[in-house]
């Protein structure tokens, strides 16, 4: 969904393996990656891009465990952020968000320091950021997700395009 979400507003992806050298992007996306492999938060971290860390990123150890210190385990230092609890959402539950859209199927109950972007009625963050690191905390519906897109892409200094359903730039 992240993918199509930035393809529909004229974006090329480039799907990459966490490895991979970084430099030359100007916008990361991490939609969702529960275990980081070794050395990937210490590549996100010498990158100068606008990163997008999406829900379950760093909530599990190599060994399939939860990480000592809570999701998102080592991106912590990244996104100034803590998950000390998660919830799944019924299919027909959708939480609003502050501003617009809703979180569906699963959320992820934060803290830190990071700034609050977006947050659900009852005031449980959802999108937060540090400096350049947006983190999202629970999955997004359309709605909010067109507001994910339209915010890092200006601030990774990316203008979108809006194309019409099933067109594609490349």
């Amino acid at each position: 969904e992240t993918y199509s979400a930035f393809r529909a507003r004229g974006f090329d992806i480039d799907i990459i393996h966490p490895g991979q050298d970084l430099s030359g992007y100007g916008l990361i996306l991490v939609p969702c990656l529960p275990i980081l492999p070794e050395g990937f938060v210490e590549r996100l971290r010498a990158t100068d891009a606008v990163l997008l860390i999406g829900p379950r990123t760093g909530s599990k150890t190599a060994d399939f465990q939860i990480p000592k210190d809570l999701p998102p385990g080592p991106l912590s230092a990244l996104t100034q952020t803590r998950i000390g609890r998660v919830e799944s959402l019924r299919p027909n539950m959708a939480e609003p968000v502050t501003g617009g859209g809703a979180v569906v199927h699963w959320l992820e109950h934060v803290s830190g320091d990071a700034d609050t972007l977006a947050e659900t009625q009852s005031g449980q963050p959802v999108w937060c950021r540090a400096g350049r690191v947006h983190h999202l905390t629970g999955w997004p519906d359309t709605v909010l997700m067109s507001r994910l897109v339209r915010a890092v892409s200006a601030a990774a200094r990316l203008v979108p395009e809006d194309l019409p359903d099933g067109l594609r730039l490349a």
